[in-house]
């Protein structure tokens, strides 16, 4: 690459690190919006739909979240208050505690995921049907590994 090139292409780096910022702190701003009707702050959804489709077990949880297991212990026990989670000791392996939604829980998963959808669909209403196609082919690129 020339020095004009490599310039310019720092340049847009910098550009897209400022943008995807911002991107994310409004995202985490929208899923306040969307998920306060439902009584949830983004982080009880988020882990709803891990326990709904990855994590089984705590450690589990506590990895996709990236989170210190004590606060993922005090997130499940939250969730297990309000009646959508459950803890019950794994049949394979009496040591270990599984995790599972209730039906409640299920019902909730599911609200959270049509209010993200709106929120999705309003967020990019103003995208074309070709720039929303290219936006999930660059996504889908950068997710690659």
């Amino acid at each position: 690459m020339t020095d004009t090139s490599t310039h310019e292409r720092d340049v847009l780096i910098t550009e897209l690190h400022e943008t995807m910022f911002r991107l994310l702190r409004a995202q985490r701003q929208l899923a306040e919006r969307a998920f306060s009707p439902l009584g949830l702050r983004p982080v009880h959804a988020f882990a709803l739909a891990l326990v709904g489709h990855d994590a089984t077990y705590p450690k589990d949880l506590a990895q996709l979240m990236d989170a210190p297991p004590s606060a993922v212990s005090a997130l499940i026990g939250d969730l297990e208050d309000r009646e959508l989670l459950t803890r019950a000791l794994d049949p394979g392996d009496r040591r270990r505690v599984r995790i599972e939604l209730t039906d409640a829980g299920r019902r909730t998963l599911e609200a959270v995921q049509r209010a993200w959808t709106d929120t999705t669909t309003e967020t990019v209403a103003r995208l074309s049907t070709a720039d929303l196609e290219a936006l999930v082919r660059i996504q889908k690129a950068l997710l690659e590994e």
